[in-house]
């Protein structure tokens, strides 16, 4: 059985900044909250309000907004080859309709009209996949293909 080819960019522990953040963020302000002294003059309803529901409360806006933002980054978009060129930097001839980004994870394979790519510009990635049943050429000229993960 042929495999094919796949690069993707490894997340390592500086990419994981944005997480920190949020996270110390999140902690920071839910500690504020717990230790914030309610006034006596507040009406009873502030008062009833738990200050852990409040303090997890926070911690799961902040974890739903991390999850949200780590996988809203990566697409996967497949080569079709039907923009009627084989320029990569046409987005008529990816799966998404728009040309690749740097979030993005491109994926080539034999469902392409027009399987032979041109690289007409330079690219960063997230990843790059391709089966072992594509049979289509690309070329690559003098432009840099950057597979970084931002």
């Amino acid at each position: 059985m042929e495999r094919g080819i796949e690069i993707f960019y490894k997340k390592t522990a500086a990419n994981s900044c944005c997480f920190c953040i949020c996270f110390c963020t999140s902690l920071s302000l839910a500690f504020f909250a717990i230790l914030t002294p309610v006034r006596h003059n507040q009406t009873k309803k502030r008062q009833n309000i738990s200050r852990a529901t409040l303090f997890f409360g926070i911690l799961f806006v902040f974890g739903v907004l991390f999850f949200i933002y780590d996988n809203a980054r990566a697409a996967t978009v497949t080569w079709t080859g039907a923009g009627g060129n084989a320029l990569w930097s046409n987005g008529a001839n990816w799966s998404s309709g728009t040309k690749t980004g740097s979030g993005d994870i491109v994926y080539f394979d034999n469902t392409c009209t027009n399987c032979d790519v041109t690289i007409d510009q330079n690219i960063t990635l997230t990843g790059l996949s391709m089966s072992a049943t594509y049979t289509g050429t690309i070329t690559q000229g003098g432009y840099t293909i950057d597979i970084n993960g931002t």
